[in-house]
């Protein structure tokens, strides 16, 4: 939301873009359930599209 509010305002948002598309990464891995403060631990993981991220609970 917040990355399309700036496009539509003419901003430049190119560290949304990078956070928004670090997220969508993590939630294909499947963490959309993980506390977003502790996906530093998984960062390479994230950066690289890896599999093998756990879930929340799981």
């Amino acid at each position: 939301m917040a990355v399309a509010l700036g496009h539509a305002l003419g901003a430049e948002v190119a560290h949304g873009e990078a956070t928004l598309g670090f997220l969508q990464k993590a939630i294909a891995l499947g963490m959309s359930e993980k506390d977003y403060a502790l996906l530093y631990r998984d960062f390479e993981k994230i950066r690289k599209g890896q599999g093998g991220a756990k879930k929340a609970g799981g």
